[in-house]
């Protein structure tokens, strides 16, 4: 599909544009730090949100101190089964390898 995106009037030069797929949305990212969102249409694409840099917090909801220079669009799997990385000698034979004599 060809869509066209058309940057707020505010809007400076623009530094990095990547399609998010799991969003189906493109994202803009212009010198002044802030993120614009696109979802895709037809002709001419529609701009969904508007994130400033003064929004943007970290995983402690602290404010970051500076502006985004970059970024990238990732996609990350969970894995297929519940599980939890173990000792791979079980105690039992730990215990006797512990005590017992060369």
């Amino acid at each position: 599909m060809k869509s066209t995106i058309y940057p707020p009037p505010n809007a400076d030069e623009t530094k990095i544009v990547r399609f998010c797929s799991v969003l189906k949305q493109m994202i803009v990212l212009v010198r002044s730090g802030i993120l614009y969102f696109y979802r895709l249409e037809q002709g001419t694409s529609v701009m969904v949100r508007q994130i400033n840099p003064g929004e943007l917090r970290d995983l402690d909801q602290i404010a970051l101190g500076q502006l985004v220079s970059t970024f990238e669009v990732g996609c990350i799997e969970p894995p297929r089964y519940d599980c939890q990385k173990t000792s791979t000698v079980p105690s039992d034979l730990q215990r006797q390898n512990d005590y017992s004599e060369d």
